[in-house]
Order: C-alpha cells, then structure tokens, then sequence
C-alpha cells in the first residue's frame, strides 16, 4: 500500500504493556493469584451511574476515560481497600491469552446488578418449528435484541409477516415478558414471544412498512422512506444501521451515509446467510499486515481483515436483501461511497478540486484535521496511537504526544462523537475503503482507502485530506462504511 503507511505499518497498543514473552506468564499468573475472583461465562452487568476505565485496581489510579450509565460483559473483578474493581471479558481474554495488563472499570455510585434476571423457563423453545412475526399495529415493526430485554441493543427490525423465524433454546423471563432466541434471515437476535404466531406467512414481503410507532424510539427511523431521512429521525435498515442524507447531486440523486462503521454484526448477519463467505473477519487480528494485533472482538466493533472485494459481495448481498423485504426501492442500492462524497461527508470537498484523481488530491491540504485545524487533537477527538501506544518488532511507532483515548485497537462504533452530519469515525478507529481507483492510470487497480485509524500517530497526524490504496483482493486492517444510493425521483 502506498501513499499511506500510517494504515497498516504501526502497531497500537494504548495503555496496555506489551510483555516480552519470557515476562508474561510471571505477569499473568500475578495477576490471577492476588485476589482475583472471576465468573465463568462472564457476566453482564449493568452499571446505573456510570464507570471510570482506569489503569489499576487502586485508589488513585489515573481514569482514562468516563462512561454513562449502561452494561459491560464483566469477567473478573477485585476487592482493593474497600472499592470494587471489574475486568472485562474482553480485557480478561487479553490478559490470559496475550499477557497485556488489563484496564479496569471503577463503578460510580455503588454496586452494579445483573443486566436482566435470567430464571430458566418452564417452556423449552422449539428449534425446527417454524414462526412468523404477528400482532404488530399496522406499520410498525418489532425490534429484534442482542439479549432478553428492552435494555440490550437492537440488532435487526422485522415486519409483520417476516417469516421463516426460529427458536434456538429455552425461553427467558424478564420480569413480566417472555423472550425466545431467534434465528431468521441474516441473523438472530431475542424477541418477545407475544410476537411470534406458529407458521410461516404466505409471503415474507406480503406486509408493507409505512411508519414506526411500537418498540422504536424516538429518532429511530425503522422502516420510514429513506427519502425522509434526517439526521435527527435516520433511516434504519434490517441490520440495525443507520443513514443520514449527505450528498445530494444534480440530478436528484441523494447518497446516505451509515452513521457508523460496518459493525462485526452486520458482517456475521452476511456470512450467516450466504454459503462460502472467507472466515478472515473471524480471526480478531490486524490482517495481513498486523497479523499478530488482536482487534476487538465484539459485536459492536468494527470489522476488519476484509478485502474491497468482500465488501462488494457484502453490500450486493444487502442491496437484494432490503428490495425483497420492500425496505428499498428496486433501483436503490447500497455501495462504498465514492472518494468525493467521503470528502463531502468528511467536509473538505469545497476545498479540493473533483475533477482530480484521488491520488493527485492527496495530501494537499496540510493542517486539516476533524476537529479543526490546530494540533494535537483535543480529548476525546477519536481513536488514534496515543502515548502509551507502542513499538511492533516490525517498525517504530510515533504517538501522538500527551493523548489517551482508552483504545488499544479497535473501538465500538460511535464511542467518541459524531461530526456536523451526525457520521462517527471519519478520523479514527479504523480506515475505510472507498469505491473508487486510487490511480484511473494503475494496471493493478488499487482502490482508495481514507480515514486515519487507531494506528495513525504523530509522524503522519491524522489528517482528513490523506488517502491511502489497498489491491482489491487485499486484507488489512482496514474496514468499510456503507452509504445507501437512492434515485432521483
């Protein structure tokens, strides 16, 4: 890849230590035998008041970052002078398995308490009945969750009629609502059973979606005209993603932009439902070039180690996806967006010339940064090398100095906050392939790359005008953002 080595040749590792590996397991089995207790699977708890990350499971330990009020997977924890110190799994797994200390959440306000109440149910679900969605008002679809309860993050929205669903296992209680885990089309997720009628509808399209009242928030646009799109009220899609107009051409034509990254989630929905789809994404690390690097390997990360060519097959599959269930229209399609609408969307268009090349526009624009043009980035700007980001046996490393973001890697999609449009990690986190030729002129047909990483320090800065190429049939470290094309009218 030339043009832009920051992508793939450094190697983070935000305030968590390497160990030569003759020092890890002396770290890790010190870690384990002074009075750490664990739970076996891991926990989710909910923390009403909110947490500090930070450094040691000490009073005085320095806070690295902040979080509101929300849940965590906890799979260790520590009693130190009194306070209460969680691990969590994702943390736990990196500690035992690649001997990096590991942060640690200090709970404000109190003890946290289990994100739901599980009590086993006395109905066993069925896993080879077949089920369809029903009792929904007219319009209105029905959140599909990650766990048993309105608390957990919504993965996918099914309509009335949407068939086949499956129940995979045992029923859970959550206080007076019962919920199965389903499988259906390109995912699974948990629903009320209220909502599941035995059979299959006589047409999985039969149902048309006109508005959302029941089950979706307020701003949640589940299954409104894309064409009402705002970014206060976005367009959501069968995945959960959502899209806020950016680019409106000439002609009419108008270009949605996924608020986020595409997550881990919505590649698993893809690879669950088409036979084939290459297992690279799975394996947590920094693809080709980073090999080593674990990436974080929840839901709500990005996805990485996927090629130009598997994001095309990914976005072809979606795009036939949503015109059979009616979400769009048969001439929309979802696509990469463009290397000048990722300038639009980014906000730095007016300010390059469209008619040039990516190649030519890059690095043109010194000092240009998403949150200005002063440097070094304030806290919280976004995921990049920060101070304690270190030296791979590869090649050097340049921190961006005095900055901490929590993030040795990857980060959840849309942790730090979004830009004028409401798009998160334009700057930060990961880069994002583009659709179009890095170099109209390259035999080999390079694609564009843009967006600065959790790797981008302080020798190249991530800057908004910079461009990077990767060969289509290329993994790294990189991931990709959908945009939502729909036609003139």
């Amino acid at each position: 890849m030339s043009g832009k080595c920051s992508f793939f040749l450094l190697v983070p590792c935000a305030l968590a230590i390497l160990l030569a590996p003759d020092a890890r397991s002396a770290i890790v089995g010190d870690d384990l035998q002074q009075g750490m207790n664990t739970y076996d699977p891991p926990r989710e708890l909910r923390f009403p008041q909110g947490y500090e990350i930070v450094e040691e499971a000490r009073s005085g330990a320095r806070a690295i970052k902040t979080m509101p009020a929300g849940t965590a997977n906890i799979a260790a924890w520590r009693d130190v002078d009194g306070a209460r110190y969680y691990m969590t799994d994702w943390s736990f797994n990196r500690l035992v398995k690649e001997g990096i200390r590991p942060n640690w959440l200090r709970p404000f306000g109190g003890s946290p308490a289990p994100a739901a109440s599980s009590p086993p149910a006395t109905t066993s679900g069925s896993t080879s009945a077949t089920y369809r969605i029903a009792g929904l008002p007219e319009g209105e679809t029905l959140n599909i969750r990650s766990g048993p309860g309105t608390q957990h993050p919504v993965v996918a929205e099914l309509r009335a009629g949407d068939s086949p669903v499956k129940i995979t296992g045992p029923l859970v209680m959550n206080g007076d609502a019962e919920w199965a885990p389903i499988a259906f089309l390109g995912g699974k997720g948990w629903a009320r059973t209220k909502y599941l009628a035995p059979g299959a509808a006589a047409s999985a399209a039969s149902a048309s979606i006109n508005s959302v009242k029941a089950e979706a928030g307020p701003g949640q646009g589940a299954g409104m005209d894309a064409r009402n799109a705002s970014r206060e009220n976005p367009f959501v899609n069968s995945l959960g993603m959502k899209f806020v107009p950016v680019v409106k051409y000439q002609s009419g034509k108008r270009v949605l932009f996924s608020i986020w990254e595409t997550r881990r989630q919505d590649y698993a929905a893809y690879a669950e439902a088409v036979n084939g789809v290459a297992d690279n994404w799975k394996k947590g690390s920094g693809g080709y070039y980073l090999p080593h690097l674990p990436m974080g390997h929840e839901d709500d990360h990005p996805v990485v180690n996927v090629s130009w060519n598997n994001a095309q097959s990914f976005l072809a599959w979606l795009t036939r996806r949503e015109r059979a269930s009616g979400r769009i229209g048969p001439s929309a399609e979802y696509r990469l967006p463009t290397d000048l609408e990722w300038s639009v969307a980014a906000g730095i268009a007016d300010r390059e010339d469209a008619s040039a090349s990516p190649k030519d526009k890059h690095k043109k624009l010194p000092g240009v940064y998403e949150w200005g043009e002063s440097y070094p980035p304030p806290k919280g700007a976004g995921n990049f090398a920060d101070s304690a980001f270190m030296a791979d046996k590869r090649g050097t490393f340049y921190p961006i100095p005095g900055y901490h973001d929590g993030f040795a890697t990857s980060a959840p999609v849309g942790s730090f906050s979004p830009n004028r449009l409401g798009l998160y990690d334009l700057s930060g986190n990961i880069s994002e392939l583009c659709q179009d030729l890095y170099d109209p002129d390259d035999p080999k047909k390079h694609r564009v790359v843009r967006g600065e990483g959790y790797s981008c320090g302080d020798l190249d800065k991530p800057r908004l005008d910079r461009r990077g190429d990767i060969l289509p049939e290329q993994y790294g470290d990189a991931g990709f953002r959908c945009v939502l094309v729909l036609p003139a009218p």
